[in-house]
């Protein structure tokens, strides 16, 4: 499951984020507009002009409109508004096939020269348990630290980098979210630290590759335990509680997600950071 939750998906795009400059100053994530009168300067009459603005942060006519709805958004948004049978049924069945299949492709190329078909062969002619025995990836405690001190890197990266401040539209709820957009300088600092670490023989350039079986199992085990964790940060510790959502099906919200935009503290927003830095950065470095 290496690409369910731990950032092997399209790219590090703010999926709900237009970017607004901060002009450096930090703001509230919850918008208040106000009326801030200033002299017109260059007016031939003199007059004053009245600009709305969040927290010091010019808008445009568009973003001005939009502030004026915070507190009037209603309950209803976003996807899938109850549960039902067919929803947690779906999500299921995503969430214990994707996996699976791509093991399969795994095994494939590992033992049978890449033939789907020869898997399915064996498959059926040694039966689903030994098959599993002899052929499914192992785990790699190795592999396994590796892969936590990887998210531990890009994390530090995510964090400490220069970066633009950046704010996504508002939620539902009216808020106005912040964003570290570094993802550049993440990429650039990641790799040259990957070619200098290979060039003065600290690090194995084929490192990914000769630990592949273990950390293909440490990918899916962390896309298991990532949304476990925002699933139960939802309902002990929401960012945000009026930008939550349950569908009454633990499956459905298991796979969903409950918090619009789960984040720990102010700054680390989960999905920017997995969608673009763990999985992303690592395709290039393979």
């Amino acid at each position: 499951m290496a690409a369910f939750v731990s950032g092997s998906q399209a790219g590090e795009k703010l999926r709900d984020c237009a970017l607004v400059e901060s002009k450096d100053r930090k703001v509230d994530d919850r918008p208040k507009t106000k009326k801030t009168p200033t002299a017109a300067k260059g007016s031939a009459n003199g007059k004053t002009t009245t600009k709305t603005t969040i927290e010091g942060i010019k808008l445009n006519k568009e973003q001005r409109e939009s502030a004026k709805m915070v507190g009037k958004v209603g309950p209803e948004w976003g996807r899938f508004n109850g549960g039902t049978w067919l929803g947690a049924l779906s999500c299921g069945g995503i969430i214990l096939i994707c996996p699976v299949l791509v093991i399969l492709l795994q095994i494939a190329l590992f033992y049978f020269n890449g033939s789907i078909l020869g898997v399915f062969v064996s498959l059926y002619q040694l039966g689903p348990v030994e098959f599993t025995v002899r052929y499914a990836p192992r785990y790699s405690q190795n592999a396994t630290l590796g892969y936590v001190a990887w998210l531990l890197f890009q994390g530090c990266l995510y964090m400490g980098l220069p970066s633009k401040i950046c704010y996504g539209q508002q939620t539902p709820a009216g808020h106005l979210l912040p964003y570290h957009v570094n993802g550049l300088y993440a990429w650039a600092v990641t790799h040259i630290a990957y070619a200098a670490g290979s060039y003065f023989g600290l690090l194995d350039p084929a490192i990914i590759a000769k630990n592949w079986e273990g950390l293909l199992v440490a990918f899916n085990m962390y896309g298991y335990i990532l949304p476990l964790i925002a699933y139960i940060k939802a309902h002990l510790a929401p960012t945000h509680q009026d930008d939550i959502k349950f569908s009454g099906s633990m499956i459905y919200d298991y796979y969903m997600g409950i918090e619009f935009n789960p984040r720990i503290g102010a700054w680390f927003d989960f999905k920017l950071f997995h969608n673009g830095r763990p999985g992303i950065v690592m395709w290039t470095l393979m």
